[in-house]
């Protein structure tokens, strides 16, 4: 189980500036990862402050599902489906193929790991998926990170409160999962 909380905070500062080194730096995608897919999870639980809105100033903590599902082709090429289940009030779906600006996630390969990044406000979520066993076996982690280790974590809220702002004032992650199979887990050949 991997938790993140307070004392976290290092790990928030140590991810500043990977934002701007994460822009210039992206590996091939290695030839054992082609033609694989990744079901991955994991469970927030964060407190969060109104910035805006009627309910200006107000927090509240609430438990958020993530999940989602990768596929890697055999060109290299990136497609993936997120989703973020909140209680019964919110639950979005993203499909997306990596490299459009407008993704939510951006994934690429960095080192010897899948990353995608998930930018806010201010500051952003990694997640970072890791092998093993020459690419059959994979574990996640996730961290939340500031620019320049300065300010508030702050992001947009989901429909229909797209317009209002909440800063992340705590975090904690757990239950993350992670599993690799052979093929295309959207089932057609891409």
């Amino acid at each position: 189980m991997t938790r993140r909380s307070g004392s976290a905070r290092l790990i928030v500062m140590a991810f500043a500036g990977l934002l701007i080194a994460a822009e210039a730096r992206a590996d091939p995608m290695p030839s054992g990862l082609r033609g694989k897919s990744l079901a991955l999870s994991w469970t927030v639980v964060k407190t969060q402050k109104a910035l805006n809105g009627p309910q200006a100033g107000r927090v509240d903590t609430s438990e958020t599902l993530l999940a989602a599902k990768v596929y890697v082709s055999l060109q290299g090429r990136v497609f993936s489906s997120y989703s973020e289940t909140t209680g019964r009030n919110f639950s979005g779906v993203f499909d997306e193929v990596t490299g459009s600006a407008e993704n939510v996630l951006q994934w690429r390969f960095e080192g010897d790991a899948l990353v995608a990044y998930k930018v806010w406000v201010q500051g952003a979520r990694r997640t970072t998926v890791s092998f093993s066993d020459g690419f059959a076996a994979c574990s996640i982690a996730v961290t939340f990170g500031k620019k320049n280790a300065q300010g508030p974590l702050v992001v947009h809220g989901w429909p229909p409160y797209e317009d209002r702002q909440f800063e992340i004032i705590d975090y904690k992650i757990s239950s993350p999962s992670c599993s690799v199979r052979p093929g295309n887990i959207f089932g057609d050949a891409q």
